[in-house]
């Protein structure tokens, strides 16, 4: 059967509240259709960890996105596509047995290749992600990065190694690490693990803390009365 012919205009994405809300706007229009063009519009909290600003923030290569995307769901995966205009494959796509009306939803590695080609990335050639050594391992595995020894030193200075789901927990720095806030947690070998922070005021307006969001709720922060949380990016760094 042949495809019908038509036009689309994606406008976005777009990205606020520190990316951790994203949004797009996809017209589609069938060129002998008098009704106007088909309107999708998309409004995510999807973890910053599966974001292509994600992925040049940390330099990763191909290895260590697949590696990444191997822990997260296939439907997960379509909705990042659905961000950036990539149409579903209609083989992805097949009814649930446990209800009338499910779906289930596969074929994320056809997903990741058609978003790579559409957003046409250069990737790096060397992985950049570990699955982080002594008493903790990250799975997936999370960017491992070098500093100057002085910004090291500075970060070691700031670790806090316990926190408290349940209260405000006062710390007693922040560090400025690839443009973004990073709370340091610990040691790991020669390494130190950090977690990425934003205003706490910037998180709720994402929409991250509401029921049914993607990403729930982490540590809230104190620091000199401005509050923050912490979200679901984590890096390793090291001294060079």
């Amino acid at each position: 059967m042949p495809s019908i012919p038509s036009k689309y205009e994606l406008f976005g994405p777009t990205f606020e509240c520190d990316e951790l809300l994203q949004k797009s706007i996809k017209n589609r229009t069938f060129l002998d259709d008098i009704h106007g063009c088909t309107k999708t519009t998309c409004e995510f909290t999807l973890p910053t960890s599966l974001l292509p600003t994600y992925w040049k923030r940390h330099n990763l290569s191909k290895q260590d996105l697949n590696s990444q995307q191997n822990y997260s769901e296939a439907s997960t995966i379509w909705l990042l596509s659905l961000l950036y205009g990539v149409d579903s494959s209609s083989s992805s796509l097949k009814p649930s047995f446990s209800t009338a009306t499910g779906v289930l939803v596969s074929s994320k590695a056809i997903a990741i290749r058609k978003l790579i080609r559409k957003l046409k990335i250069k990737f790096n050639s060397t992985s950049m992600i570990s699955s982080g050594v002594a008493s903790l391992v990250h799975i997936p595995g999370i960017p491992h990065n070098f500093v100057t020894g002085e910004k090291f030193e500075k970060i070691s200075g700031l670790i806090t190694p316990v926190l408290n789901i349940f209260e405000e927990n006062v710390i007693t720095g922040l560090i400025d690490y690839l443009d973004i806030l990073w709370l340091p947690r610990s040691f790991e070998n020669d390494s130190i693990y950090m977690v990425r922070v934003v205003l706490l005021e910037v998180f709720t307006k994402s929409g991250k803390g509401r029921t049914g969001a993607l990403c729930s709720r982490g540590y809230t922060l104190l620091l000199d009365g401005v509050r923050y949380m912490t979200v679901e990016e984590s890096v390793l760094v090291n001294s060079i």
